[in-house]
């Protein structure tokens, strides 16, 4: 695994991410629902 020093700080993250190609969207419009989106990331 790739790791990658992130800010001031020092700490060492993985060069892996999330992604945000698949963010769970509204029906009506397709827009992302960020509510959804939210609960997701955290």
């Amino acid at each position: 695994m790739q790791y990658r020093t992130l800010g001031k700080l020092g700490t060492k993250v993985s060069a892996l991410g999330f992604g945000c190609m698949r963010l769970p969207t509204n029906d009506k419009d397709g827009t992302i629902n960020r509510e959804e989106a939210i609960k997701l990331i955290r």
